[in-house]
């Protein structure tokens, strides 16, 4: 099984730090944020952890995420480690140019010589999504905060944004006329002899038919793709017949089967043989100590960063139970229904309550929801060596 770490990084603030309010403006807290993650990374790298994901936040001043650029964190990351894979998950790529998009994940894979992977998200956060992508007519697709025309219009953006993406990584030079871009756009004049002499998509008149990014992908065709946090069933069925690996982040059976199931039988129809479980990843915060205590006073402050935040624009429903329909309890007893969210324990504990989750689901690929700041330098980096040496190696 492959083992990852995931962050959503905070800005390096304790609980009591955060509480005081507007941590994500102290620079203070930034730098120590850096300090600590670069220290994480590189014991992720000596200890063999396959994968470390950044995820994509913006205006978070509150200081619970504060990634707003994480293909330059892989490459801040990629500088100071030697062999784990770093990539996003993800980048908010119904908000962005494609062909920048495209173009950035191009040179983060020759910058690592293919050591990145690459996490594309619908997004979540309306103050996001909403405003960067104002002028795309994108809105955050979370139930509770916009329409069914409004996720649809999400969800298709999303789609086309990929198909430009995937043709920039394949094709030398690309013309695209699709529901919301049209590349080039008419009337482009270049009328360069250069192009002319040394390069193409350029016609007679000067006028630009077809653009290409540079240069080729150093992974062929291109890295793998990942798409985090999706329980919706076009977006699985979509990665399924696309082969881009879903990331579950739901404890709840009934939730997880639904997931597997339909990404399995997707990817059947469209002629990709796969197991169940096989091609989704898992998100689980995994929390190992010397003593049961220790780990729950450290999985305690992150269930209070998770009820402040996170449970704050949705994510509960991961912990959704079957026929429930009042809203989910915002604590730490929400995080550990079903399978539990928050896994902890010392290492004979936390391999006694990952492994029934690892063999129920056939996990290949479990990433590590590290909640830094909220849980202190030293705390995380005992938990990451304890889990390599004590856990991992009997998981699978």
């Amino acid at each position: 099984m492959e083992n990852g770490l995931f962050y959503t990084p905070l800005t390096g603030a304790s609980r009591a730090e955060l509480e005081l309010g507007m941590a994500g403006k102290e620079e203070v807290y930034y730098q120590r944020m850096l300090h600590e993650l670069t220290e994480q990374a590189q014991l992720a790298d000596a200890l063999g952890y396959d994968k470390l994901a950044i995820s994509e936040h913006h205006f978070q001043i509150e200081g619970f995420e504060v990634p707003n650029n994480p293909v330059l964190f892989n490459v801040y990351l990629a500088g100071r480690t030697k062999n784990i894979k770093l990539g996003q998950l993800g980048i908010l790529a119904a908000a962005r140019h494609p062909l920048l998009v495209a173009e950035d994940i191009v040179l983060l894979d020759h910058m690592t010589q293919g050591r990145c992977f690459v996490g594309l998200a619908r997004g979540a956060h309306t103050r996001a999504v909403d405003v960067l992508a104002d002028k795309y007519g994108v809105k955050a697709p979370h139930p509770g905060f916009t329409d069914a025309a409004a996720r649809q219009v999400n969800y298709d953006r999303f789609v086309e944004n990929f198909e430009l993406i995937k043709m920039a990584w394949t094709q030398d030079t690309l013309k695209f006329d699709g529901h919301f871009w049209q590349i080039p756009p008419d009337d482009v004049v270049f009328g360069h002899a250069g192009t002319a002499k040394y390069g193409r998509g350029q016609d007679d008149q000067g006028r630009i038919e077809e653009v290409g990014i540079v240069p080729r992908p150093f992974t062929k065709p291109y890295p793998q793709v990942y798409v985090p946090f999706t329980a919706s069933p076009a977006t699985v069925e979509w990665c399924a017949h696309n082969q881009i690996r879903l990331v579950a982040f739901t404890s709840i059976h009934e939730q997880i089967d639904e997931i597997l199931t339909r990404y399995q039988r997707s990817a059947n129809e469209a002629g990709h043989d796969i197991g169940y479980g096989d091609d989704v990843a898992h998100f689980k915060t995994i929390i190992v100590a010397d003593t049961e205590e220790e780990a729950r006073r450290h999985a305690e402050n992150v269930a209070w960063a998770w009820a402040e935040w996170l449970g704050g624009y949705g994510f509960n429903e991961a912990f959704r139970l079957p026929g429930e329909t009042a809203p989910i309890p915002n604590d730490f007893a929400a995080t550990q229904r079903g399978h539990g969210f928050i896994v902890y324990g010392t290492p004979d504990q936390v391999l006694r309550r990952l492994q029934p989750f690892v063999e129920q689901y056939n996990v290949g690929e479990l990433f590590n929801w590290v909640f830094n700041g909220v849980m202190p330098h030293q705390a995380v980096m005992k938990s990451l060596e304890l889990y390599a040496d004590k856990v991992a190696p009997k998981l699978g």
